[in-house]
């Protein structure tokens, strides 16, 4: 990976980050292993799956069924 494709994902993963800690979501561990706590259910996801589903719901003006 090049400098400058590298600085652009630490940049993303920062962002998301910040996404996921505004909506209510708590981190445990770091880096590449980091997992996330979900406000609702409490249960623990992987970045990638806290992700998504954190958008999904963002994006669901009715919010979760």
């Amino acid at each position: 990976m090049s400098g400058e494709a590298g600085n652009r994902s630490i940049g993303r993963g920062e962002a998301e980050k910040r996404e996921l800690e505004a909506a209510g979501w708590k981190p445990r561990g770091g880096g590449a292993k980091t997992i996330w706590r979900n406000p609702a259910d409490g249960r623990w996801y992987a970045h990638y799956h806290a992700l998504q589903m954190q958008r999904k719901v963002s994006d669901d003006p009715e919010g979760p069924r």
